[in-house]
């Protein structure tokens, strides 16, 4: 009898462990699936690159490099997205951040509403490319670090989380 009641202890504990486990990964994205996400928006493996987020003064800077700076494959797909974000950004398409992240950044809809405040500036490097966005507008000026702070967050590159001056 004790034993059958020990056994049945384990068990609950067991299928309890089971069930939090299981209810815990599924109800948050895992890094694999975001670098999935975002490298199927990237158009080449996440992998491949080297990504860093910077806060400026009076906005920041996203920069993607080549981890291999022969890879002109990987190159050219960087300075695309880039080139292509800057042009959504100015147009206030942000949904390829949402899916890629799968929820809406921080900042996003004040960039949106403010965006015809920001100036967005897309440039080719010789091993990737780089997003600027500058504003003299405090709240946009606010929402492109809090997307950038959201962007170092999730992308884990330790990257400083205050304005460079």
């Amino acid at each position: 009898m004790k034993s059958t009641m020990v056994r049945a202890a384990c068990l609950v504990l067991l299928l309890s462990a089971l069930a939090s486990l299981g209810w815990s990964q599924s109800s948050t994205p895992s890094e694999p699936d975001l670098n999935a996400r975002f490298g199927k928006a990237l158009g080449t493996d996440a992998a491949k690159i080297v990504q860093h987020y910077y806060l400026v003064k009076n906005g920041g800077v996203i920069e993607f490099t080549a981890k291999d700076p022969t890879d002109s494959a990987t190159i050219s797909a960087v300075q695309k997205y880039l080139d292509t974000q800057k042009d959504q950004f100015e147009k206030g398409k942000t949904e390829a951040d949402a899916d890629v992240h799968g929820k809406v950044p921080d900042g996003v809809p004040t960039l949106k509403r403010l965006r015809n405040e920001i100036t967005f500036y897309a440039v080719k490097t010789d091993d990737g490319a780089a997003l600027r966005m500058f504003s003299v507008n405090e709240q946009a000026r606010q929402a492109i670090q809090d997307f950038l702070k959201f962007q170092i967050n999730e992308h884990k590159t330790g990257d400083p989380m205050i304005a460079e001056q």
